[in-house]
């Protein structure tokens, strides 16, 4: 289990369906949304998972060269939802490793564009972190996290495989 603050390490496969659901949020609410299919998206992510995650980094490397060869996306469009994937990356407890030609941006660029993802109401599924704490009632029950964070995959994973109605 992580600290919260600390990334993960090794390849934890608890992750994957958090990240995954992370990134798609940033996708659908982006103007990227509209322009990649996002079960290419998936399908990409899934079979690159060894390349693009390892030892606590998040490599956005591969998955900004698929995006940027898609018909129609600018760097802008990418780079914006990677910037904001950055800024939570404490929350994710995981490093996010930009691809160099976000990395490369100026500091007033960074912050014009995360100003411009933030005013456009874009996503990240990152502020399940803040849902009020559950209280235990009986005592064999578990008990809330220590930290908001505790947690967090489980309910992310929760709210993208919802338990099926019989």
């Amino acid at each position: 289990m992580s600290t919260f603050g600390k990334p993960r390490t090794g390849l934890d496969e608890t992750l994957r369906p958090a990240l995954m659901g992370v990134v798609l949020n940033l996708l659908r609410t982006s103007a990227l949304g509209r322009k990649v299919p996002i079960d290419q998206v998936v399908q990409f992510v899934g079979n690159q998972w060894k390349q693009m995650y390892a030892a606590g980094t998040f490599d956005l490397t591969p998955l900004f060269k698929m995006l940027m060869a898609q018909p129609g996306v600018a760097q802008d469009d990418v780079a914006e939802i990677f910037l904001l994937l950055k800024e939570r990356e404490t929350r994710l407890g995981v490093t996010i490793k930009l691809p160099p030609a976000v990395e490369a941006l100026p500091p007033t660029e960074r912050e014009r564009l995360l100003t411009h993802v933030q005013r456009v109401g874009v996503q990240s599924g990152v502020t399940l972190s803040n849902l009020p704490r559950v209280t235990a009632t009986r005592p064999d029950e578990p008990k809330a996290p220590e930290h908001p964070a505790e947690g967090l995959v489980d309910r992310v994973r929760a709210i993208l495989n919802p338990p099926k109605k019989p």
